[in-house]
């Protein structure tokens, strides 16, 4: 039997459509008005796809984490771009949204959850490395803000768990 939608589910349906709107519009707007200072700051150094036989056949630690670091970045920063665009206008079109089955509607949660947790964690992660530097590349700090993001996996991921068990 299907729960018919109330008042109150199709109102909260709604308002996250619209705080989903309103956050995708805010990150065009930020990736738009900031893509220059990224090409300017990010990328310069050295081809981020191609590097030359010179860069990589003996490449220095310092690159290796700098470069690390802007694959971090740049994964964070269009990635999850492309999957904010994917679920506001894609999935809502998709032939298996326009009657989703309560598993459609399961399934979709998870994955929200997970890109969620993942784009949590790819933040901590970038944040950490900041204030790392920061701090005067103190390892005390990297260690406290590890185990932090550490702790943090390990209470969402068995929360979520047990939230989608019940």
């Amino acid at each position: 039997m299907v729960d018919p939608i109330t008042d109150s589910t199709a109102a909260a349906i709604q308002s996250i459509y619209y705080h989903s709107s309103a956050a995708l519009a805010l990150s065009l707007w930020d990736f738009l008005t900031t893509f220059g200072d990224e090409v300017h700051c990010i990328w310069p150094s050295g081809d981020l796809m191609f590097p030359t036989f010179a860069e990589s056949s003996s490449p220095s630690p310092y690159r290796m984490k700098r470069d690390a670091f802007k694959w971090l970045y740049i994964s964070h920063r269009h990635f999850l771009l492309a999957i904010q665009l994917t679920c506001q206008i894609a999935l809502p079109l998709s032939a298996a949204m326009s009657s989703p089955t309560s598993y459609d509607c399961l399934s979709s949660l998870v994955f929200m959850t997970i890109l969620t947790q993942c784009t949590n964690v790819t933040l901590e992660f970038i944040l950490a490395l900041r204030i790392f530097a920061l701090f005067g590349r103190r390892p005390c700090v990297l260690r406290l803000f590890g185990c932090l993001i550490v702790a943090h996996i390990l209470y969402s991921v068995p929360a979520s768990y047990s939230y989608f068990k019940s």
